[in-house]
């Protein structure tokens, strides 16, 4: 994991929003929200760039967005 101070920035606010997802799921139920939770909050450990992170989170969250929609 790289320590500039944009790769710890964006790994703190992936896993927020991870965290947030989380809660959610468990609260209300919806193994979806769940699941992109724990995801979101265990995959920037492994990915080090921090365009790269935020660009796999707003994938994951227009994912979770639209399988949200659909029903799931």
């Amino acid at each position: 994991m790289d320590m500039s101070f944009g790769s710890l920035a964006g790994s703190l606010f992936v896993s927020g929003v991870g965290f947030v997802f989380f809660n959610y799921g468990r609260k209300k139920t919806r193994p979806m929200f769940l699941i992109f939770g724990i995801i979101m909050m265990i995959y920037p450990y492994f990915v080090s760039g921090f365009f790269l992170m935020i660009g796999i989170a707003a994938l994951m969250c227009a994912i979770l967005y639209w399988l949200s929609k659909s029903g799931y």
